[in-house]
Protein backbone atom coordinates (compact mmCIF):
# COMPACT_ATOMS: atom_id res chain seq x y z
CA UNK A 1 0.00 0.00 0.00
CA UNK A 2 1.10 3.50 -0.56
CA UNK A 3 2.16 5.67 2.20
CA UNK A 4 -0.40 7.49 4.07
CA UNK A 5 0.10 11.09 6.07
CA UNK A 6 -1.77 12.90 8.32
CA UNK A 7 -2.01 16.39 10.00
CA UNK A 8 -4.74 17.90 12.39
CA UNK A 9 -7.31 19.69 10.59
CA UNK A 10 -7.20 22.69 11.99
CA UNK A 11 -3.07 22.88 11.02
CA UNK A 12 -3.05 24.41 7.59
CA UNK A 13 -5.91 26.85 8.88
CA UNK A 14 -3.27 27.76 11.91
CA UNK A 15 -0.17 28.21 9.85
CA UNK A 16 -2.05 30.31 7.36
CA UNK A 17 -3.72 32.51 10.09
CA UNK A 18 0.30 32.75 11.80
CA UNK A 19 1.70 33.79 7.72
CA UNK A 20 -1.45 36.37 7.30
CA UNK A 21 0.10 37.46 10.52
CA UNK A 22 3.09 38.20 9.78
CA UNK A 23 2.22 39.74 6.21
CA UNK A 24 0.02 41.84 7.85
CA UNK A 25 2.48 42.57 10.35
CA UNK A 26 5.01 43.78 7.52
CA UNK A 27 2.10 45.99 5.18
CA UNK A 28 1.44 47.82 8.49
CA UNK A 29 5.03 48.57 8.79
CA UNK A 30 5.35 49.54 5.99
CA UNK A 31 2.25 51.73 5.28
CA UNK A 32 2.12 52.83 8.81
CA UNK A 33 5.07 55.71 8.30
CA UNK A 34 7.46 53.99 10.42
CA UNK A 35 11.09 54.96 9.63
CA UNK A 36 12.91 52.50 7.19
CA UNK A 37 14.82 51.37 10.32
CA UNK A 38 12.05 50.42 12.27
CA UNK A 39 10.43 48.56 9.22
CA UNK A 40 13.86 46.88 8.84
CA UNK A 41 13.54 45.97 12.63
CA UNK A 42 10.38 44.90 12.34
CA UNK A 43 11.51 41.69 9.57
CA UNK A 44 12.69 39.56 12.20
CA UNK A 45 9.73 39.14 14.07
CA UNK A 46 7.67 39.06 11.41
CA UNK A 47 9.44 36.58 9.95
CA UNK A 48 9.73 34.57 13.24
CA UNK A 49 5.45 34.54 13.27
CA UNK A 50 5.81 33.24 9.78
CA UNK A 51 8.06 30.70 10.37
CA UNK A 52 6.40 29.33 13.72
CA UNK A 53 3.26 29.09 11.32
CA UNK A 54 5.11 26.60 9.28
CA UNK A 55 7.44 25.00 12.12
CA UNK A 56 4.05 24.38 14.91
CA UNK A 57 1.35 23.73 12.13
CA UNK A 58 2.66 22.67 8.73
CA UNK A 59 5.65 20.87 9.71
CA UNK A 60 4.63 18.19 12.09
CA UNK A 61 2.54 14.89 10.50
CA UNK A 62 2.30 11.27 10.67
CA UNK A 63 3.54 9.23 8.17
CA UNK A 64 3.12 5.45 7.69
CA UNK A 65 3.79 2.94 5.04
CA UNK A 66 4.22 -1.23 5.09
CA UNK A 67 7.37 -0.85 7.08
CA UNK A 68 7.01 1.43 9.86
CA UNK A 69 5.46 4.66 10.80
CA UNK A 70 7.19 7.89 11.42
CA UNK A 71 6.35 11.09 13.94
CA UNK A 72 7.19 14.11 12.47
CA UNK A 73 7.41 16.56 15.24
CA UNK A 74 8.90 19.93 15.79
CA UNK A 75 12.04 18.40 17.50
CA UNK A 76 12.60 15.24 16.78
CA UNK A 77 11.46 12.82 14.57
CA UNK A 78 11.09 9.36 15.24
CA UNK A 79 10.59 6.01 12.79
CA UNK A 80 9.29 3.09 14.13
CA UNK A 81 8.88 -0.26 12.42
CA UNK A 82 5.69 -2.08 13.07
CA UNK A 83 7.73 -4.55 14.51
CA UNK A 84 8.84 -2.77 16.74
CA UNK A 85 5.72 -1.29 17.97
CA UNK A 86 4.61 -2.65 21.26
CA UNK A 87 1.05 -0.90 22.13
CA UNK A 88 -0.82 2.42 20.93
CA UNK A 89 -2.42 4.94 23.74
CA UNK A 90 -4.30 8.08 23.07
CA UNK A 91 -4.65 9.29 26.58
CA UNK A 92 -3.59 13.23 25.21
CA UNK A 93 -2.40 12.60 21.83
CA UNK A 94 -1.30 9.73 19.60
CA UNK A 95 1.53 7.76 21.55
CA UNK A 96 3.50 4.58 20.51
CA UNK A 97 5.00 2.78 22.66
CA UNK A 98 8.29 0.47 22.02
CA UNK A 99 11.15 -1.24 23.77
CA UNK A 100 12.57 1.60 23.43
CA UNK A 101 10.14 3.93 25.51
CA UNK A 102 7.07 6.34 24.76
CA UNK A 103 6.72 8.57 21.30
CA UNK A 104 3.80 11.01 21.42
CA UNK A 105 2.53 12.65 17.79
CA UNK A 106 2.45 16.26 17.89
CA UNK A 107 0.25 15.50 14.64
CA UNK A 108 -2.04 13.68 16.58
CA UNK A 109 -3.80 14.93 19.29
CA UNK A 110 -6.66 13.33 21.20
CA UNK A 111 -10.34 14.28 19.87
CA UNK A 112 -11.80 17.02 22.06
CA UNK A 113 -14.61 16.05 24.95
CA UNK A 114 -16.96 17.86 22.40
CA UNK A 115 -16.20 16.12 19.03
CA UNK A 116 -15.32 12.82 21.16
CA UNK A 117 -18.05 10.93 19.24
CA UNK A 118 -15.60 7.91 19.40
CA UNK A 119 -12.30 7.38 21.29
CA UNK A 120 -10.25 7.00 18.41
CA UNK A 121 -9.30 9.73 16.02
CA UNK A 122 -9.13 9.13 11.65
CA UNK A 123 -5.62 8.71 12.14
CA UNK A 124 -5.49 6.76 15.44
CA UNK A 125 -7.53 3.94 13.48
CA UNK A 126 -5.75 4.18 10.51
CA UNK A 127 -2.09 3.32 12.28
CA UNK A 128 -3.65 0.70 14.33
CA UNK A 129 -5.30 -1.06 11.07
CA UNK A 130 -1.80 -0.84 9.41
CA UNK A 131 -0.18 -2.05 12.37
CA UNK A 132 -2.08 -5.02 12.64
CA UNK A 133 -1.64 -6.42 9.08
CA UNK A 134 1.56 -5.82 9.50
CA UNK A 135 2.36 -7.45 12.65
CA UNK A 136 1.81 -10.66 11.61
CA UNK A 137 4.37 -10.81 8.44
CA UNK A 138 7.39 -10.11 11.19
CA UNK A 139 6.28 -11.44 14.90
CA UNK A 140 9.73 -12.80 15.10
CA UNK A 141 11.59 -9.80 14.11
CA UNK A 142 13.20 -7.29 17.18
CA UNK A 143 14.35 -3.57 15.98
CA UNK A 144 14.17 -0.29 17.16
CA UNK A 145 12.81 2.93 16.80
CA UNK A 146 14.76 5.41 15.45
CA UNK A 147 14.75 8.65 16.68
CA UNK A 148 16.57 11.89 14.57
CA UNK A 149 16.65 15.75 16.02
CA UNK A 150 14.93 18.27 13.27
CA UNK A 151 18.36 20.03 13.55
CA UNK A 152 17.50 22.24 10.74
CA UNK A 153 14.25 23.28 12.24
CA UNK A 154 15.65 24.04 15.17
CA UNK A 155 18.88 26.08 13.60
CA UNK A 156 16.40 28.34 11.51
CA UNK A 157 14.09 29.15 14.99
CA UNK A 158 17.33 30.04 17.02
CA UNK A 159 18.49 32.12 14.36
CA UNK A 160 15.68 34.40 13.91
CA UNK A 161 15.27 34.22 17.66
CA UNK A 162 18.80 35.41 17.79
CA UNK A 163 18.49 38.24 14.91
CA UNK A 164 15.17 39.20 16.93
CA UNK A 165 17.16 39.34 20.56
CA UNK A 166 19.77 41.50 18.54
CA UNK A 167 17.24 43.62 16.77
CA UNK A 168 15.49 44.21 20.41
CA UNK A 169 18.96 45.27 21.71
CA UNK A 170 19.40 48.37 19.35
CA UNK A 171 15.99 49.70 19.59
CA UNK A 172 16.62 52.61 21.92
Amino acid sequence: MPAETFRPRNSKTMSVLLYALAVLGLIAALLGGLSLRDVLLSLPVLALVGYCGYWLFWFPKVQFDDESVTLVNPVRTVTIPWPALKSIETRFALTLLTGDGKYGAWAAPAPSASSRKDSETEVVKAVRERWKRNLSADAGTTESATVRINWLQLAILLGLLAVVVICLLTVR
